[in-house]
Order: C-alpha cells, then structure tokens, then sequence
C-alpha cells in the first residue's frame, strides 16, 4: 500500500527494530499520507507501558484509527485457545474508548462471540458471519519436481 509504513512488536523484536515501531506510532501522518500499521502481539499491549504511553499519545492526537484484533477467540476461556493476555486486551477500549475495534475469528460459537464482546467492552458489536462450508475454497495436492516451475506457479496467480 503506498504511503503506508508497516512494523511488528513483540517480544522477540529486537531494540533497534521496537525503538522504530514505537516511533512510527507517534510520527504517522495520515493527512501528510504518512500512513502506518503497527503489528502488536498481545503480550507486548497487555506488558509495555511504553507502548501503551506511545498509543495514548497518539490517541490525544487524534492518530489512533483502529485496533485489529486476530484470533479473537482466544479471549475467552470458553474458546478453544484461551490465552491469557488475550482476556486482557478490554483495556484497550477502556483506554481508548473512541477507537473502534475489528475482531477476527473463524472459530467462536456464539456464546464465545458474547463472551468476546463482554471481555472487550464492546456493548453493540456489530457481528458479519460466514458459513464455515466456504466453496470457493478448497485444498488440493499436486506433485511438483522442478523448485522454479513451483515458484512460478504459485506466483502467476498472485501476480494478477
């Protein structure tokens, strides 16, 4: 995406690389087409108080667009991969109650969607569903022999 800075933090991203991305949280311009996205685990949301201090900042700023949260099931113990820095990520809406939240899964029954919705302090989810028996996805196994014939075909079709 043009314009669009992208970075990672969590545990294992070394300084020089977390001193960048908690940089990029305060000098993203979006009117100056200073676009970015901060991939957070979270581990590091729920431990970093710099981080957060960084996300405060930006959310007085009026910078602070949107929270993604993938795997969104795994904030409730009902779920089947309950992790528990998951469960505390409803201080990101308690913080930053104007910014709006995306939760993602593909796994979450609807008493987890509820309990999802109540461990984020979300009070009106909007919930978009999908039938799980998707036909237009399916797995198929072929044989390849050359390495460069495979690369080349897993990447014509990305490529249009």
């Amino acid at each position: 995406c043009k314009g669009v800075t992208a970075r990672m933090l969590c545990s294992d991203t070394p300084r020089p690389k977390s001193t960048a991305a908690l940089k990029l949280i305060e000098t993203c311009d979006l009117t100056a087409g200073k676009g970015a996205i901060v991939y957070v685990t979270p581990e590091k949301v729920v431990k970093s108080k710099m981080l957060m201090n960084k996300l405060e900042k930006a959310y007085q700023a009026g910078k602070l667009m949107r929270f993604i949260v993938d795997e969104a099931h795994c904030c409730s113990q009902l779920g089947h991969d309950f992790r528990t820095d998951y469960s505390q990520l409803g201080i990101l809406k308690s913080q930053f109650p104007k910014v709006p939240m995306i939760l993602v899964t593909a796994t979450a029954s609807k008493k987890v969607q509820d309990d999802i919705a109540q461990i984020l302090h979300i009070s009106t989810p909007i919930m978009l569903r999908a039938p799980m028996d998707r036909p237009n996805l399916y797995y198929e196994v072929r044989h390849k022999a050359d390495k460069d014939e495979t690369v080349e075909e897993i990447a014509r079709p990305i490529a249009q």
